[in-house]
């Protein structure tokens, strides 16, 4: 472990970042993307029509250098649409999207419009799913940027185009060099600014790369930050730089062993480079992009390096919230690593998420991936889980209120909330059902059919991405695009996966269990006895929701209660696996909550396990709050029983200690227990008091320094919607006794 502070010239960036960032000068995309689009390149092939736009938003891109930048590049996200009033938002700016992402996205609206309305409208409605169909969150090869440099991949391309007399290929092939011709007229641009500036030295850095390989660690920072940047702009969407000190470590070695670089210069980089990616995304916290660090090499051994420290203790001392920084376990960490985890989570102001290699390969393995390739996965946005450098980019494409789904089934399609029945959906109802495995088997194939319908929309924003944003420069940064010469979404990619979160499963988990053991095995109550209790929020039903809280849960390590759970885990792992998308590549739960658990409770009814109406659902693979009533080690004892393996999109659990409990400790010690029994990804939070949090809801401006964890990223609590800051009060603190 290298323990180190960052110099004063770093924090001092940090500061003035933080001053400029609500300033920034606005971007241009969508407007110039619609100019070059609709007038310049209107009667162009559109293969060549959408190059042209890129490189013409390129070529238009504001350049901006500050005096006291020493990594130069950067792009802000925006959130907002551009006929807003950003007055209105004093933390955030406008959005300024990809021209071509609205023409895709607006082509999948009018399709599903046309052809399954009662997605867009009764299943929001109900609360089914989210009004979602988003794109990113893929790392690229910054590896193949590193190695070749830009210049490099055109003429990797020209020699491609020069041997191909596939019309589509060629297509693709021309199309990635217009747009890398824009780029490095681009970065070209930020050498002129920077020599008017008087800083030649930085200058002489960025006329060589990214054009060209990288060759010191100060050029693989800065032609790692300008890449990472360009594709953001490009395929517009969350898109992390990936496993960071992995790449990034075999030049800094050769530097330090030739003595062109001190550990401490080197530290000061990697605090540059993360407060430049972190500007990008740091006015809308709940955009966020993943760094990941540590993990395995290809054969197993672990791949821990003096960079994983540098990186990870630079991100301990900056105040960034939205570039996340993961911790990759391997299956045989030294002691020092694991202490170090437990120190990143106390430590980190509950940013921090450690990630098992060996159980988040498994799953990899179980989808097709060879082990030695899912060795080297990546996170990206919270923490969806990809096959590096070789997914597209629909690896999260949604959400789904998983207890909802079991509500409907009980009551015959009548939502609680809105007191009324919808003919779209197509449950028999709990009453119809004498056994329980004829009930739930309904429950399934109903379920299955609306996530096949929602995963058929996703096809068709497939489609319509290949058309209308090929995205040739993303593309040819992923495996293997430039060898089939197609772009990500006509079949480039080596995995086309899609991806959805089943958002609530421990509480569905739970409810099905209470109908089985209630209505089946105890007949304690009849189902129109429990339809009606539910219909009433349990008002004047106190004796049967208290039977029905008394039944065993999952998270109490009860195993009854825990198989029943891996039971139903298996079984919408299932469905997921069911289908076929139409490349041929599957849809993977990625399981987690992010910030839905207050959006389900708002569509929520009480459920069959005894809760009232409007209970957040409970966070990705863990335990509903209100089930871990025997202690933490219980819970995670629960959770780890869970069918890891299937988890193909990534299983997160995130576990809320109370603060004056917790200790580095305490935390080693879960981590380890969690590890061992094969758990995927480890949240430790040291979470705030509830007092507290409720004080900071009633005076914001006291508590301006207060971060959270919200569910797969972490955020100032002030700036939360309530219905997250609600969800974070009530949650499980796990302490002593």
């Amino acid at each position: 472990m290298i323990n180190m502070k960052l110099s004063e010239h770093v924090l001092q960036k940090e500061q003035s970042i933080r001053l400029q960032c609500e300033k920034e000068t606005a971007q241009t995309l969508f407007v110039n993307g619609r100019y070059a689009y609709e007038e310049l390149y209107a009667d162009l092939p559109l293969w060549e029509r959408t190059a042209r736009t890129t490189a013409y938003i390129f070529d238009h891109q504001v350049v901006e250098v500050d005096d006291d930048d020493v990594v130069v590049g950067r792009y802000n996200l925006r959130i907002f649409a551009p006929d807003d009033d950003p007055s209105q938002h004093p933390r955030k700016t406008l959005e300024d999207p990809s021209y071509l992402y609205h023409l895709a996205y607006q082509e999948l609206l009018d399709e599903i419009d046309a052809s399954c309305p009662e997605v867009r409208g009764d299943f929001l409605d109900i609360g089914l799913h989210g009004n979602a169909f988003w794109n990113g969150h893929e790392s690229h090869s910054f590896q193949k940027a590193l190695r070749l440099g830009w210049q490099g991949i055109r003429e990797l391309s020209t020699r491609m185009l020069s041997r191909t007399k596939d019309e589509k290929k060629r297509q693709f092939y021309q199309g990635l060099n217009i747009v890398i011709d824009s780029l490095i007229r681009y970065n070209e641009r930020y050498v002129q600014e920077l020599e008017r500036k008087g800083k030649t030295e930085l200058a002489e850095i960025c006329r060589k790369v990214p054009r060209h390989p990288a060759e010191s660690f100060r050029e693989a920072v800065q032609s790692v930050n300008m890449v990472y940047f360009t594709v953001t702009q490009e395929a517009s969407g969350t898109y992390g730089p990936g496993w960071l000190d992995y790449y990034l470590w075999p030049y800094l070695e050769k530097d330090l062993q030739e003595q062109k670089i001190t550990m401490q210069e080197a530290f000061d980089l990697c605090g540059h480079l993360l407060l430049q990616m972190d500007r990008r995304i740091r006015l809308n916290e709940e955009m966020n992009d993943t760094v990941c660090l540590g993990g395995s090499h290809p054969n197993g051994e672990p791949a821990i390096s003096p960079l994983t420290y540098l990186f990870a203790q630079a991100a301990l001392q900056l105040d960034i919230t939205c570039l996340l920084v993961y911790l990759k376990m391997p299956a045989n960490p030294s002691q020092e690593y694991i202490e170090f985890a437990a120190h990143y989570l106390m430590a980190g102001r509950n940013r921090g998420q450690i990630l098992n290699d060996k159980a988040i390969a498994a799953s990899l393995e179980y989808r097709g991936v060879p082990y030695e390739e899912a060795l080297s996965y990546t996170t990206n946005g919270c923490m969806e889980v990809s096959n590096s450098q070789a997914n597209s980019d629909m690896l999260l494409s949604g959400w789904h209120n998983m207890p909802k789904f079991v509500e409907l089934s009980i009551t015959r399609n009548y939502c609680l909330v809105n007191r009324k029945t919808y003919e779209t959906v197509h449950y028999q109802g709990l009453a119809h059902f004498t056994s329980f495995e004829d009930y739930y088997a309904d429950f399934l194939s109903e379920t299955g059919r609306i996530l096949h319908q929602y995963f058929d929309c996703i096809d068709r924003w497939s489609i319509a991405s290949a058309k209308y944003r090929p995205t040739y420069y993303a593309s040819s940064l992923l495996n293997d695009c430039m060898i089939r010469g197609k772009n990500m979404h006509e079949g480039g990619t080596r995995y086309h996966d899609y991806g959805t979160a089943p958002v609530g499963l421990g509480m569905a988990a739970d409810s099905l269990f209470a109908v089985k053991k209630a209505v089946f095995d105890d007949k304690i109550c009849s189902a129109g006895e429990l339809i009606e209790a539910l219909q009433r929020n349990y008002q004047e039903q106190e004796a049967l929701r208290l039977r029905l809280r008394a039944y065993p849960k999952y998270g109490q390590d009860n195993d009854e209660a825990d198989a029943f759970a891996a039971r139903f885990f298996h079984d919408i792992c299932g469905i997921y696996e069911s289908y076929e998308n139409h490349l041929g590549g599957c849809v993977k739960p990625v399981i987690f909550t992010f910030v839905w658990a207050g959006l389900c409770a708002q569509h929520l009814g009480a459920t069959a396990d005894g809760c009232h109406a409007h209970t957040p659902a409970s966070h990705g693979t863990t335990p509903a709050g209100s089930s871990m009533t025997r202690g933490a080690t219980a819970a995670i004892l629960s959770n780890c029983k869970m069918p890891m393996y299937r988890f193909t999109g990534g299983g997160s659990s995130m576990w809320d200690f109370d603060e004056s409990w917790i200790n580095e400790e305490l935390m080693k010690n879960f981590i380890t227990t969690f590890l061992s029994l094969g758990g995927q990804m480890f949240q430790g939070n040291s979470s705030v008091d509830p007092e507290t949090l409720i004080k900071a809801q009633e005076k914001p401006n006291d508590y301006l320094h207060l971060i959270v964890r919200v569910g797969g990223f972490s955020a100032h609590f002030v700036d939360l919607d309530k219905s997250v800051q609600d969800d974070i009060i009530s949650r499980c603190r796990h302490r002593a006794g």
